[in-house]
């Protein structure tokens, strides 16, 4: 099953134990070839590392991954970038599933109008937001005296756009407790594994 929130693990580098949405779970497949387990379903011994690229390469690079499976097991060429297209790809589907459930709604200034209802749970930022943008949803915040709103950096306006279906975006609203917690914590494993974003200007 999914890490549900609260679970923590072990990262098999550090040896620190943190909330289990900050690592990716690798297990070691038939062939002994580690595979990447982002929906937490495969069955064999769970290998935790946190969500960076660094930390997996230097986990690799100490047969970290066989210690603590104990048995021989080969990481692939590439393993690390396709973990995070893997990691990516479950961000953006996380997005489009809460904008189809309608509790992710886009354009800044339904945005700003969800912060003042007191209805917004959190905001996703496009990685290339402008400075005008950035300005304005802060200073609403201010006003309202809601700085602790939760502003997380998401994916670049284009990919915003395309997983929203719609064209670039730049903000976005949760409106639900659950489905927040869900999109957060995808988007915090693919920031943290490696920066996202893509240039170009957006709009809302």
């Amino acid at each position: 099953m999914p890490a549900k929130a609260g679970k923590e693990r072990r990262c098999i580098l550090s040896g620190e134990v943190m909330p289990a949405e900050q690592l990716v779970r690798f297990v070691a497949g038939p062939d002994g070839g580690l595979v990447p387990d982002l929906a937490e379903k495969l069955p064999g011994r769970g290998l935790w590392v946190e969500a960076r690229r660094d930390v997996f390469e230097k986990a690799a690079k100490k047969g970290l991954f066989s210690r603590a499976a104990r048995q021989s097991v080969s990481v692939p060429d590439g393993l690390a970038e396709l973990t995070g297209k893997l990691l990516a790809k479950r961000a953006l589907e996380s997005l489009s599933l809460a904008r189809r459930a309608g509790v992710l709604v886009s354009g800044l200034d339904r945005v700003l109008e969800l912060i003042g209802k007191g209805k917004a749970l959190a905001v996703v930022e496009a990685a290339d937001a402008g400075a005008d943008g950035k300005r304005r949803l802060r200073a609403r915040l201010k006003a309202l005296e809601r700085q602790d709103l939760p502003v997380v950096t998401g994916p670049g306006a284009e990919q915003f756009g395309l997983a929203l279906g719609r064209p670039n975006v730049i903000h976005a609203a949760l409106t639900d407790r659950r489905m927040k917690e869900k999109v957060l914590a995808d988007l915090a494993r693919w920031t943290m594994w490696e920066q996202v974003g893509s240039g170009g200007k957006g709009s809302e």
